[in-house]
């Protein structure tokens, strides 16, 4: 129902929202100046009167140089995400583009959206169901650091609002916690992570099913799960990635792996 709900509540439609913002507001996007064009444009919109378009805020995209970046998105038309916005371009972005209909090329990273780029790369860089507005910005399936990615652990960044648990819900989110909670045995799910070859992204590269199968067998009337958001090696992985962008997908993991070790 939760799913359901939110997923009409974000359709872009003719008489409805037409038009949504998003806002990428990562740490790195935020120190490059990301809430001033959140201001600006709240700003702007109430100025206009403009009840068609809704903003959204959202983690970073991983491309933390091109920041603050924005995707805008006006029904039945392709995705634009542009790129070293600040302030007054973003105005001029909300004047030519989202008013006038006429994107703003010299500002733009890339068309459409990371989610699309297979579907993207099938139908040749145009979907059937969306107008092309300018060919010459390459697709977002034209750019190495996103075609040459398989996104997993953080396939809703730069998608949902990390702060809402019904975008993260809408996504299947809380669903393998579900499985496992009525359906699988501690032993079952340890298995299931072995199987998976899911492992730290540290310099040992542990696997994280022998880690729970280890914690599982340790006796002790008191266990606990914490979440250890380490940036203190500059080589090793970067926590914040998830957790502003995705970090209902940390707590599920961790509800999921209290079960596993007994911890309440």
């Amino acid at each position: 129902k939760i799913k359901k709900h939110t997923l009409a509540k974000r359709k872009l439609s003719k008489k409805g929202k037409r038009i949504r913002i998003t806002v990428h507001m990562g740490t790195c996007g935020i120190a490059s100046g990301a809430q001033k064009i959140v201001d600006a444009l709240t700003k702007e919109i109430k100025k206009r009167k403009q009840k068609d378009i809704t903003i959204i805020t959202s983690g970073c995209m991983g491309l933390c140089s091109k920041e603050p970046l924005i995707t805008v998105e006006i029904f039945k038309q392709e995705p634009i995400i542009y790129q070293y916005m600040d302030k007054d371009k973003m105005l001029e972005v909300f004047e030519k583009h989202i008013l006038e209909g006429k994107v703003l090329a010299v500002y733009a990273l890339a068309r459409g959206k990371e989610e699309q780029i297979k579907e993207r790369i099938k139908y040749k860089g145009i979907l059937p169901d969306e107008i092309v507005l300018d060919k010459t910005i390459p697709g977002i399936e034209e750019i190495p650091f996103f075609s040459n990615q398989e996104i997993r652990v953080l396939k809703n960044r730069g998608i949902i609002d990390p702060e809402k648990i019904e975008d993260y819900i809408a996504r299947d989110g809380y669903m393998g916690m579900v499985k496992a909670l009525k359906e699988m045995s501690p032993e079952e799910i340890i298995q299931e992570v072995i199987n998976s070859g899911l492992k730290g992204r540290g310099g040992a590269g542990f696997p994280t099913g022998i880690k729970w199968k280890f914690a599982a067998q340790a006796e002790s009337k008191v266990k606990y799960i914490l979440c250890n958001a380490d940036e203190g090696d500059p080589g090793a992985y970067m926590d914040r990635s998830i957790l502003e962008g995705d970090p209902h997908a940390v707590i599920e993991g961790m509800i999921i792996a209290a079960k596993v070790i007994g911890a309440h």
